[in-house]
């Protein structure tokens, strides 16, 4: 084969996989495919907790108890449908569960995180409750609850939980701002 014939072959092998190349970035297929058209990767799911270093809820405790790491705290807060959020120390490992997001403050240097319970299908958008708006209220509930009857109504905007009582939302009404009264405002996304 002659010099010329060789270059020859190359250059369309070359052409060849470059035009196989671009029809793919491209989106197109020159060819059988095993693993089908790309799709962008659904988002992350949001972190379990909503974390506030150097904030403190003081009051609303479910329970206190010092000596624990940050691991059990958090699974004291899982295992109980009314636990809201809980605070952790890094010093002396206090873990105090609670029943909303009372009094919340700024301690920098006490070496303390807050945390605030998402869940799904909710955001936990600002630390606090949006007052008024309210459709109804559920007394002797749970999270669980709260969420599954704002599930129900298509005029739900989100609900409010504290200590057992939640309120749920409708748009009209509501305020646009947060309150720390104590209650924890969830956000139907």
């Amino acid at each position: 084969m002659s010099q010329e014939a060789i270059i020859g072959v190359v250059v369309l092998m070359m052409m060849s996989s470059s035009v196989g190349a671009v029809a793919l970035m491209m989106g197109g297929d020159d060819g059988p495919s095993s693993t089908g058209p790309s799709s962008p990767p659904p988002p992350p799911p949001p972190p379990k907790y909503q974390k506030y270093p150097d904030h403190d809820f003081s009051g609303g405790d479910i329970s206190c108890e010092g000596g624990v790491e940050a691991t059990a705290c958090e699974a004291k807060c899982d295992a109980n449908d009314k636990c809201v959020s809980y605070i952790h120390t890094a010093n002396d490992k206090l873990c105090c569960i609670k029943h909303g997001t009372p009094n919340y403050k700024k301690l920098p240097g006490r070496q303390i995180t807050g945390y605030i319970k998402n869940i799904d299908g909710y955001e936990v958008k600002e630390v606090g409750d949006r007052p008024a708006g309210d459709i109804e209220n559920k007394t002797s509930a749970t999270l669980p609850q709260c969420k599954a009857r704002c599930d129900e109504l298509s005029n739900c905007i989100g609900f409010n939980f504290n200590n057992g009582i939640c309120w749920i939302k409708k748009s009209e009404g509501i305020s646009p701002t947060y309150s720390n009264n104590g209650y924890q405002f969830y956000t139907k996304k």
